[in-house]
């Protein structure tokens, strides 16, 4: 019998913010289509490593130990590599340096690809150490680069050496029609045989594969777990010319969307995910709710495999009633499916108790990347199709900002669960309502803490740019600021010409502070938190402690991964709390359901669409014009959202308080809890 051993591949993604942007994505998503066709596709595990700076590098390859290190990305005619900084802008890493990191790793790493323009000399400097790396020797296209790609992964899906699968990757380039095959080189060490490289990459062990495929769909380990888009994500790239789609036949970047044709995360490989998106692209709806069925059990916590199930039942009974919810895919995976997780429980809710007038509920994931352009652009083809009623998004103010007169052109309500800036509101839209509440009464939360604590001396660091960010950082100051209390500086954390974390600590060095007021947008977190820990580590130079406030955007368990220790005790103001005696109930219903602990984000998104359904409800046949019609009418009660009673003024506000969460240590683990105002 034939041996397979387990390849470990770790894709490496840098998309600095001062470079044009590449289809990175899209790249991964051909490479797991490929690496899911396989006979076993458990064979291949795949890490993904998005944003990388310079010292992800060697934590991912010695946390993970993988076989195949994959980079995609922008590359310089010097031969640098183009990774990101702390601001996620270029920080170039020279050929030597990346060269000395995997003479370090040869135990492990048989085979490196430089997915970038100008990366041959690089990989000249690599492989002195590992047998196989595959660079470019001159400028490369983002179709010529994914081509390559897909070729190589095919290959090696079917069990082609390494050399055979390069031979692969530059066919794809010529049978794509783009003359630019002879761009991928391949190196190769010359010390040990080819037999002895490939035995060792390729070979060991199909029986405990097979034996363990079962055992492994039947108990998912949470890592597993996490990996299971990044193989299915990939799987209708490929198809796209075909795309038949929910919208108008001359939509603009269907990627973008989907009902159920795509999967737009990442984990490692759900068998019964791939099968359903072919079923519903047939579209065999009741093939795919069989088999969507089947993914939502293995991948619990999911919540995309059960809004897809649900699709399915839908289109599988006719006719059904269609919304569209807006996430920002990319940008913040995290929040996506925290708001994905809140709109999923309040469709299989409705629909398991068979929808409104016999007509299910359809909704329609889209990613507007937090990226304003992106989301006008989304809104634009929402807004095409009369089948959508109504958004529940998106996510950020600037996003909202730019997707507002799109929606307004049509008369189409959106209704969002975090876009909080004050200036939404300004212009009075008649299509914008919102389940959580504004930056005033959230800046206003945070003075009264910082009053009832003695804290008169701040320093805030926000992002100039972002309108969440300065709506907040204005309402806490001009709340704030008295004879007896002051604002002494602001630093802007998106500022090209400063180095934040120097002018945080200059300030620091000549004010007397109390406390550092953090109100990022979501980009510019990592930052935030990177202050946090220099603040941990200069304490012993600094007399007194300084207490930590922030804003919403700070809460997410990335926030309690990365800051550690340097994050105890950050104040933060937030939407909703699990902690709140009229919110327990929600909260343990999701807990139950998707087996982890509960965001505001869940929260509110599920307001959001129980809004929507209300106002669907009060119609026999809704049109958009109805739902808008109904919206200010709604009138929900605490048992029929996350807690607390759910209406909304003239402005499209919702009526309800901010809260307090601190973080605590608790049984070893750092956590949010309810905090005394």
């Amino acid at each position: 019998m034939s041996n397979y051993s387990q390849i470990r591949i770790l894709f490496l993604t840098a998309q600095p913010t001062d470079i044009a942007r590449l289809r990175l994505q899209q790249e991964l998503r051909d490479i797991e289509e490929q690496l899911q066709r396989v006979k076993l596709p458990e064979r291949f595990v795949l890490k993904l490593q998005l944003s990388t700076r310079p010292q992800d590098i060697s934590q991912a390859i010695q946390d993970f130990k993988p076989n195949i290190v994959h980079f995609s990305g922008h590359g310089e005619t010097t031969g640098e590599l183009c990774f990101e900084n702390e601001l996620g802008r270029t920080r170039s890493v020279k050929p030597q340096a990346l060269a000395a990191l995997f003479r370090l790793v040869t135990a492990h790493v048989n085979c490196v690809v430089l997915n970038a323009c100008h990366s041959d000399i690089q990989a000249e400097a690599i492989v002195q150490h590992i047998p196989f790396v595959i660079g470019m020797k001159r400028a490369i296209g983002d179709g010529a680069a994914i081509a390559f790609a897909v070729g190589f992964y095919k290959a090696l899906g079917a069990n082609r050496t390494i050399e055979e699968a390069y031979e692969f990757g530059c066919v794809e380039i010529l049978l794509q029609g783009i003359p630019e095959e002879s761009t991928p080189v391949l190196r190769k060490k010359e010390e040990r045989s080819p037999q002895e490289l490939e035995r060792n990459l390729l070979k060991p062990n199909l029986e405990s594969q097979i034996a363990n495929l079962e055992t492994k769909i039947q108990k998912p380990k949470r890592f597993q777990r996490l990996l299971t888009g990044i193989i299915a994500s990939m799987m209708i790239i490929t198809g796209i010319s075909g795309f038949q789609s929910l919208f108008t036949q001359d939509i603009s970047n269907p990627e973008l969307f989907s009902k159920g044709e795509r999967t737009f995360f990442f984990g490692d490989g759900n068998i019964y995910l791939k099968g359903a998106i072919e079923a519903f692209k047939k579209p065999d709806y009741s093939k795919a709710e069989e088999l969507f069925n089947k993914a939502k059990k293995i991948d619990i916590n999911d919540p995309e495999a059960e809004i897809y199930y649900n699709n399915a039942r839908a289109y599988r009974k006719g006719n059904p009633l269609t919304l569209a919810v807006v996430v920002p895919v990319n940008a913040r995976r995290i929040f996506a499916q925290e708001i994905l997780k809140g709109v999923a429980l309040a469709q299989a809710n409705l629909n398991n108790k068979g929808g409104l007038n016999n007509r299910l509920l359809n909704i329609v994931i889209a990613d507007d990347e937090n990226n304003p352009s992106q989301a006008q652009k989304v809104a634009q083809e929402l807004s095409k199709d009369p089948n959508v009623l109504g958004v529940i998004g998106h996510y950020t103010s600037q996003a909202s900002e730019k997707a507002i007169p799109e929606y307004e052109k049509v008369g189409l309500a959106m209704i969002s669960p975090g876009s909080t800036s004050t200036k939404l509101i300004e212009k009075k839209s008649k299509v914008f309502f919102r389940t959580t509440p504004s930056d005033k009464p959230s800046a206003q939360l945070l003075v009264d803490y910082a009053i009832k604590n003695n804290i008169s001396k701040v320093i805030i660091c926000y992002t100039s740019q972002d309108i969440f960010s300065v709506s907040l950082k204005e309402a806490f100051e001009n709340s704030f600021n008295s004879i007896d209390r002051k604002v002494v500086e602001t630093i802007d954390l998106a500022d090209p010409a400063q180095d934040s974390s120097k002018a945080f600590f200059y300030s620091v060095s000549q004010n007397k502070l109390d406390a550092a007021v953090f109100f990022p947008n979501t980009d510019q977190v990592p930052i935030a938190i990177n202050i946090t820990q220099e603040i941990e580590k200069s304490q012993k130079n600094y007399p007194i402690k300084l207490q930590l406030l922030g804003g919403n955007t700070l809460y997410g368990l990335d926030t309690l991964q990365r800051g550690k220790d340097a994050i105890e005790g950050l104040t933060l103001t937030v939407p909703w709390s699990a902690e709140e005696a009229n919110a327990k109930e929600f909260a343990k219903q999701a807990r139950n359901r998707w087996q982890e602990p509960i965001s505001w984000q869940n929260a509110t998104s599920y307001d959001a669409t129980q809004a929507f359904i209300k106002a669907l409800s009060a119609s026999k046949d809704p049109s958009r014009k109805t739902v808008l019609e109904n919206i200010p009418l709604v009138q929900l009660s605490s048992d029929e959202t996350s807690g607390g009673g759910l209406r909304f003024n003239k402005n499209g506000e919702r009526e309800r308080e901010p809260v307090l969460v601190k973080v605590v240590k608790v049984d070893k683990y750092r956590r949010f809890v309810k905090a005394e105002p």
